[in-house]
């Protein structure tokens, strides 16, 4: 794989992670607030889906050699999760969706 394949694949998948990592804890937040057992069930099963995700990339940049590095500002990652977690339902579910992916294609665009 040339170089440069690899590094801009190695900066998407990077990006991609600590969204699904931000997605995670997010949903992690969020299922605390929710109400009845069944509303937790499946907020648990989106926080494993996101961890699924998270390992798979970590993972692949291991297989490419690549260390992870932070691509998202703490102050901001936090805030974002933090503001996520105390949504409205529909809110929430509406910004994790559009917003956070939102995320994953500007960086895409910029690779």
């Amino acid at each position: 794989m040339k170089e440069e394949y690899k590094s801009a694949i190695a900066e998407l998948i990077s990006v991609y992670a600590h969204i699904d990592f931000l997605s995670m804890e997010a949903c992690a937040k969020r299922m605390l607030r929710e109400e009845g057992r069944e509303a937790k069930l499946n907020m648990a099963l989106q926080v494993e889906e996101e961890r699924k995700h998270y390992l798979l990339q970590r993972e692949r940049l291991a297989e490419l050699g690549v260390s992870m590095e932070d691509k998202i500002p703490i102050d901001l990652y936090n805030r974002v999760r933090d503001e996520l977690a105390e949504m409205d339902w529909f809110d929430f579910l509406t910004c994790l969706q559009v917003v956070i992916e939102g995320v994953g294609i500007a960086a895409v665009e910029e690779v």
